[in-house]
């Protein structure tokens, strides 16, 4: 049986309804297959968006997926910086920083690491960030920068400083790029980094930086000082020495007045060149031990004649003041210096206060105030004057050789600097504080003596030592005008002198005559052989020779080859006639007795 077929109409559209017996049919495929393509057809309209929209959700979810994985690598890459990302946008026509301001974005363990300011209160008031520089002409700065970037439309750089609400200092430095939005408002794209760090090596490299160059500059002007100096002396021994001699001969009281009056100026020429040397940290100083009290209470005879009466002296000593071990001479020559300063700082009227106190110094305290001193005790002996002070930018100036603040002709500037080399020299330094148009404090720190027994002691020349024991001896000197007036001054007190002009003339002269009992000998000189070479030389041959060294200055001994003998006598040019007698005399006593021992 035929299945039956039949069109419906309804307004919806047709349908082709097919009928067949219950026992079935078999139609033929021509007439099954206008309604399976039909079939087909509607299986895939409604299949394909099914299958678009399946697409859709897991191409979506995908793409949720690589947005959560990315934002995700995101959030950890920006809470693990060392330091701060944040948005900063500003309003349309406003170029300066302001109320009208906003923080966008800001990641907040970073905001609470650098500024110690909550995100959240950052987020609400962007000056909370603002208000944490320290320095308003920092701040000014940046400002104008920020506007020209702003203006210009690009990226800017800057560091500055902050501090945080408990009192933290740090060093911040930001770079951030500019992107204006639609609405006419500029957003910063902004990084900032805590570099307080940094800053910090930086500074400590740039203060190792001008400490090497001041060492640089001051040794190669030490040299230069040192070397006049030498020049100088024995220009002044020649003097000293001609002027001893005459004054030895001469019985005109008027002409004695005048000579008299000629080695105190070479005196003073000494003087100068000792200062000299102390700056050039090579001069030959005599410590001994001193109570610097009684050496302020001496200045009271001597600083009548140096401050006018307008200036009023006050002192404060304190009782039980250490003991350091220092060379007076040098000690009162620094102070002089001082009260001269205060004194041209005041105008010739104020107060003058000298002081003295036992300091302790420990490793916090060493490096304050100026050089770093090694912890221990020191005595501190302070010149406070009332003048106009000294401007901050001219403090660390003060004590570079040559510079002066004072009008041509009444400073050399050299005062402060040979100042400093005789505390360094002394194992101690010199500090300063300062107040604009309210004085200065220059204070000097001595080592405290230990209980060391053998400080040096110095003495004046004895003018009274008279004779001579008919020594022969050998004198080894390069300046013809030092070592004529050598000769003489130890040929009248008795002694047999053969002149040597090097060290290579004296050992040719020894070798053919060994027989003298002294030698008194340069440092430096032309030649082969220097003072250290020929005292050697000299002694492989007699063993017991004494010896006096005579130089420049100090270390000339250990520069050339070799430190003086513990019986060895240095003595330090220009020297007294009598000086240089008395040396004569106890370098021959001790022979003699160590002859009969």
């Amino acid at each position: 049986m035929a299945p039956i077929r039949t069109d419906l109409h309804y307004p919806v559209g047709e349908f082709l309804l097919h009928i067949r017996p219950l026992d079935g049919w078999r139609p033929s495929f021509d007439e099954m297959a206008v309604p399976r393509l039909r079939t087909l057809g509607l299986g895939v309209l409604l299949f394909v968006p099914v299958l678009l929209a399946n697409w859709f959700a897991i191409s979506g979810q995908a793409t949720r997926s690589r947005l959560l994985a990315t934002e995700t690598k995101l959030s950890a890459l920006v809470n693990n910086l060392p330091g701060a990302a944040f948005v900063y946008s500003r309003p349309a026509g406003i170029d300066r920083p302001g109320p009208e301001d906003r923080v966008t974005f800001l990641n907040q363990d970073s905001c609470q690491d650098l500024w110690g300011v909550d995100a959240r209160v950052a987020e609400s008031d962007a000056l909370a960030l603002w208000n944490r520089a320290v320095n308003k002409e920092r701040s000014e700065a940046f400002t104008r920068h920020l506007v020209t970037a702003t203006r210009e439309m690009r990226p800017w750089t800057h560091t500055w400083q902050i501090r945080t609400p408990e009192g933290v200092e740090k060093w911040l430095t930001g770079r951030g790029h500019p992107v204006p939005m639609e609405n006419g408002m500029v957003s910063w794209f902004c990084m900032v980094f805590d570099v307080s760090e940094e800053v910090a090596r930086e500074a400590e490299l740039e203060k190792q930086r001008d400490l090497a160059f001041k060492a640089q500059k001051n040794e190669s002007i030490g040299h230069l000082t040192g070397g006049m100096a030498h020049d100088f002396n024995n220009l002044l021994a020649v003097i000293m020495g001609s002027l001893e001699l005459l004054a030895e001969e001469e019985n005109s009281p008027g002409t004695s007045r005048l000579i008299r009056s000629a080695l105190d100026a070479t005196e003073r020429g000494a003087d100068l060149t000792r200062n000299m040397l102390a700056f050039a940290r090579r001069a030959r100083l005599a410590p001994e031990r001193l109570d610097l009290n009684d050496v302020l209470r001496d200045a009271n005879s001597w600083m009548g004649r140096t401050l006018p009466d307008s200036i009023t002296v006050e002192t404060s000593l304190l009782s039980g003041l250490w003991k350091v071990s220092a060379d007076r001479g040098a000690t009162e020559s620094a102070l002089l210096n001082l009260i001269l300063n205060a004194r041209d700082a005041m105008n010739g009227h104020g107060r003058l206060t000298l002081t003295t106190k036992n300091i302790h110094i420990d490793a916090d305290s060493a490096g304050e105030g100026g050089e770093e001193l090694a912890p221990g005790r020191y005595v501190q002996l302070a010149v406070t004057d009332t003048g106009h002070g000294i401007p901050k930018d001219l403090r660390d100036k003060i004590f570079e050789p040559f510079f002066t603040t004072k009008e041509t002709g009444r400073g050399t500037g050299l005062g402060l600097s040979m100042v400093v080399g005789f505390m360094r020299q002394s194992g101690g330094t010199v500090r300063i504080r300062s107040s604009q148009e309210e004085g200065t404090t220059i204070a000097l720190f001595f080592p405290a003596a230990t209980d060391q027994k053998n400080l040096l002691k110095s003495s004046r020349p004895d003018t009274s030592l008279q004779g001579g024991t008919g020594a022969k001896i050998l004198l080894t000197e390069d300046e013809p005008g030092v070592r004529d007036v050598l000769e003489a001054i130890l040929e009248r007190a008795g002694h047999i002198v053969t002149q040597a002009r090097s060290g290579d003339h004296a050992l040719s002269i020894f070798h053919s005559d060994p027989g003298f009992d002294l030698l008194v000998t340069d440092i430096v000189m032309p030649g082969t052989l220097q003072g250290t070479d020929l005292v050697k030389a000299l002694r492989e041959i007699r063993t017991e020779l004494p010896v006096i060294f005579m130089s420049g200055y100090t270390d000339q001994a250990t520069a050339h080859g070799m430190s003086l003998c513990g019986e060895d006598i240095h003595l330090m040019k220009p020297v007294h006639r009598s000086k240089l007698l008395e040396a004569v005399i106890t370098v021959l006593d001790r022979t003699a007795k160590d002859a009969d021992g």
